[in-house]
Formats: C-alpha cells, structure tokens, sequence
C-alpha cells in the first residue's frame, strides 16, 4: 500500500519532479515516465536541458525514504528525451 502511495504521489508531483532531481530548473526540464520495480523502488525518466541540447535523466529512487539511489545521463544525440520506462521480472530497466 505504501508503494502505491509513492506512485501516486510521485505521479502527482512529476512537474515538479526537477526541483529535486534537477538542480537547474528549467521550463525546459521534464518527468515522463514513472515505474516500480519487485523491491518497491521507484524508477523516473525525463529530460533536462544542459544548456547545449536535452540529456535523458533516469532516477531510481529508494522506495521507503525517497532518497535516490542513482541517476544517469544519455546524451549520445543532439536530442536525448526518455518518455517511459519500465522494469522486466528480473529488475531490468528500459527507458
């Protein structure tokens, strides 16, 4: 129940989601994506501007505290924008 709370919440708070993830907010910076993987942590995918080109962010958070757990960056391409994401059985993730 707990995660389902997070999710909903989080999901509630994507807009918002580059004040914390994003420390150079930017009307630029985006969330898209939001899934849970099997220990309950929750894993966001978007897009940020650098200033030169948009870099795609995914984010696990810790499912229990919030805090993240890791992020990376994908920015291969002049336009780099995770817009979902998902968790295979064996905690996979693809963004």
């Amino acid at each position: 129940m707990r995660r389902i709370a997070f999710v909903a919440a989080l999901m509630l708070l994507l807009p918002a989601y580059t004040s914390y993830g994003f420390p150079n907010l930017d009307t630029q910076d985006e969330a898209y994506g939001v899934a849970v993987d099997g220990n309950d942590n929750v894993i966001v995918v978007g897009q940020h501007y650098d200033g030169n080109k948009y870099v795609m962010r995914v984010q696990k958070y810790d499912g229990d505290s919030g805090n993240i757990i890791w992020q990376t960056d994908f920015d291969e391409f002049s336009t780099n924008i995770g817009k979902a994401v998902t968790v295979d059985a064996d905690g996979y993730i693809y963004a």
